[in-house]
């Protein structure tokens, strides 16, 4: 009876270990985040001198590499050949400079309070003719504690025109957060918020979420549908972030 237990018992093991195994191969590789604490000091443009429609996009990013910034983002959105707007910044930073044609045109600041940004998505989207900046960032201390005083991530969104660009508000990613045992290592692929941007993220293990979440835009505002990540693999990005190849949306981690 003994040993028909411990057989019975073995078999229980290897069946959850099978499972956990396939769990993980359906999630891809496991990329675990570790707090970045380099410079943590937010920086003034006149800091990192940037000079307007003079700075080039890369001259500005090998800067802030210089100042041993981490986590540093760039999007580039090329609406047509000779016309484009990229966005910059890095961990910690509570600016967002803006480049058009590769030039520095401003800078706006971020409505952070006190949660000093970090691990930033970035991405300069479209919805008919406007022109949509979405940046998403984190609390740091939700790397290294789940205390309640942590501020839960979010979505500011801005609409970058011609000669300003206004705040549209922000979208709290609190219950998504929970619902994926947390936001680590989040990028955005798309660039239609008609049609839809996908946004993906790993969990506290390292693991890829098991949904990704399609975000549209409609009257300044931002809705999230969860998609199954399996039925989202056609597409190659989400195979080249799963498979953990995400240094490829990230340009300093």
């Amino acid at each position: 009876m003994n040993t028909q237990r411990k057989i019975i018992k073995a078999s229980g093991i290897s069946i959850l270990l099978f499972l956990v195994i396939l769990t993980s191969a359906c999630r891809g590789a496991m990329v675990k985040e570790q707090l970045r604490i380099n410079n943590s000091s937010s920086m003034k443009v006149s800091q990192l001198g940037f000079k307007k429609g003079s700075t080039t996009l890369p001259d500005a990013k090998d800067e802030m590499h210089r100042q041993g910034m981490t986590g540093v983002v760039v999007d580039i959105y090329a609406p047509a050949p000779d016309s484009t707007i990229s966005v910059l910044t890095a961990d910690y930073q509570r600016k967002i400079h803006i480049f058009e044609n590769f030039r520095y045109r401003m800078s706006i600041d971020l409505h952070s309070g006190i949660v000093r940004p970090y691990g930033f998505a970035v991405r300069v989207a479209s919805i008919d003719d406007r022109k949509i900046l979405m940046v998403l960032y984190r609390d740091p201390l939700g790397v290294v504690s789940d205390s309640r005083h942590v501020r839960s991530s979010t979505i500011e969104m801005y609409e970058i025109k011609s000669h300003a660009v206004e705040y549209l508000g922000d979208h709290s990613l609190e219950t998504i957060e929970k619902n994926n045992n947390g936001i680590y290592l989040p990028v955005f692929i798309g660039y239609d918020l008609s049609s839809g941007i996908m946004l993906m993220a790993r969990d506290s293990e390292g693991l890829t979420w098991n949904n990704i979440y399609f975000m549209r835009m409609q009257n300044k505002r931002l809705s999230m549908e969860p998609v199954p990540l399996n039925a989202a693999s056609q597409c190659s990005r989400v195979r080249d972030y799963v498979n953990g190849d995400v240094l490829t949306f990230y340009s300093g981690l």
